[in-house]
């Protein structure tokens, strides 16, 4: 009995030791599972820092793109209503309603010159 009781004894203390080490093993990996959690935590509130700075970012400019694109929305409508009237003004040239254009009497008389050119110089001898 008492050699029984000594057996059953080492097996608890033998049992006791597996789930110290089971344990420990464990507590190891749990350990390892918290730094990498940390590492990871830490990747994240960088990205989230420059998250909110893009954030930031883009509402500082936001106001200035809209106003960019109503100036070029009003620069397209500019330039469609345009391009119609020179269209209309080409159809109305080709169909013969052309109006002379005014004559600029600067460029006129800027033309060539019909005059003969003067005559050189006489030559003298030394």
């Amino acid at each position: 009995l008492r050699n029984l009781q000594f057996h059953i004894k080492n097996k608890f203390k033998e049992i006791d030791g597996l789930a110290k080490d089971a344990a420990g093993e464990a507590l190891e990996d749990l350990k390892a599972q918290l730094d990498e959690l940390k590492a990871e935590n830490g990747r994240l509130a960088e990205e989230c820092g420059s998250l909110q700075e893009q954030a930031q970012q883009y509402l500082t400019l936001k106001p200035q793109y809209d106003a960019l694109f109503a100036e070029f929305q009003q620069f397209k409508e500019d330039a469609a209503i345009e391009k119609g009237q020179m269209e209309l003004q080409l159809m109305k040239l080709k169909a013969g309603e052309r109006k002379p254009l005014p004559v600029n009497k600067e460029v006129r008389d800027a033309g060539v010159n019909t005059a003969a050119p003067p005559p050189p110089p006489p030559r003298q001898h030394v």
